[in-house]
């Protein structure tokens, strides 16, 4: 009988340690993962490109591109979105070039594709940030992805779906926010249909640049998040002091500035037009907008495949009036 409740015991202690494994401490989580730095203006920028891992990727990078013998490029590499090691993959597209050697040299932020997850290098980041938040979280929280049909929101879902995810593309402006169109969301950042601090964590990919007025959308960011909220997002950084804007939208549609530039678009062939290309003025314009804080990781690791010298990636935090106070670092 006491061999039994022993026996009993064990079993029930064994059930624990896979609840708490899959749901508070899930295997090979982002914990290892630390930023190189953690900046809030150009200076601290620089003396974080500086720093050893981000001179560490730039020599793995410049051994990678020497050794290269022709054929696919394959980098090994953790990846944190499937917690698994696997052979990442790059390739001419999305801005790859020859230098002047003719030596093969991809856009490491776009490639770096995980053949598994099928995400790039910066998705696999956020991925890997996204799974510490959200596998750390005994609450289940409501997460809204400016995305819908990616691997990133299908990752969110296989891995995270006791959270509430919402995900959704932007579909046109003859659409309003809110309306599913064949079994797709449609919102338009800069006029969401959520209520009112009525969501806990935004993830946004490479979205704000595609913004005509990417202040409002951070405002709407502001007001859709609850108290304690936090909104993680990349985007296209140039590092100059001003964004910039290659078009505008007037009353007789786009006014091109610059020449168009498109970036690519998952449900579309055409691309989105880039309207914003952003610099530092861009982490003002957060704060202006509501949020308490906000700042830039930058991350480098050649184990996890993180090269391109450094991912960016933002931050910011909406907080009680009374805790408006920057954190210290």
């Amino acid at each position: 009988m006491r061999r039994q409740r022993d026996d009993d015991g064990m079993t029930r202690n064994r059930k624990l340690r896979a609840f708490l494994a899959k749901w508070l401490f899930p295997p090979f989580t982002s914990v290892a993962l630390q930023p190189v730095a953690r900046v809030r203006d150009k200076a601290g920028f620089e003396r974080a490109m500086a720093a050893d891992a981000v001179t560490a990727v730039r020599e793995a990078e410049s051994r990678i591109i020497r050794a290269y013998q022709g054929g696919p490029l394959v980098v090994e590499g953790l990846c944190g979105a499937c917690e698994k090691r696997v052979d990442l993959q790059a390739d001419l597209l999305f801005g790859g070039r020859r230098d002047r050697e003719g030596r093969f040299v991809p856009n490491w932020r776009e490639r770096l594709v995980c053949p598994v997850c099928r995400m790039n290098n910066r998705q696999r980041l956020v991925a890997t940030l996204l799974g510490k938040r959200l596998g750390l979280s005994v609450v289940a929280k409501r997460v809204y992805a400016m995305e819908r049909v990616t691997p990133m929101f299908q990752w969110l879902e296989d891995r995270h779906s006791r959270h509430d995810l919402i995900g959704s593309e932007y579909l046109g402006n003859q659409h309003e926010s809110g309306t599913t169109l064949q079994g797709i969301r449609h919102e338009d950042a800069m006029h969401l249909s959520l209520a009112t601090e009525s969501v806990d964590l935004i993830v946004s990919n490479d979205v704000f640049e595609h913004l005509p007025d990417p202040a409002r959308a951070f405002r709407e960011c502001v007001r859709v998040l609850r108290v304690g909220g936090e909104m993680l997002f990349t985007i296209p950084f140039t590092e100059l002091d001003e964004t910039t804007y290659r078009a505008r939208l007037g009353d007789d549609g786009v006014d091109h500035l610059d020449l168009p530039r498109h970036h690519g678009n998952p449900i579309s062939e055409k691309g989105s037009l880039v309207f914003a290309e952003f610099g530092w003025d861009c982490l003002d314009m957060l704060r202006e907008a509501g949020f308490a804080d906000a700042w830039i990781e930058l991350y480098a690791s050649v184990e996890r495949g993180h090269l391109g010298v450094a991912q960016l990636v933002f931050l910011a935090e909406k907080r009680h009036a009374r805790n408006q106070q920057h954190r210290c670092y």
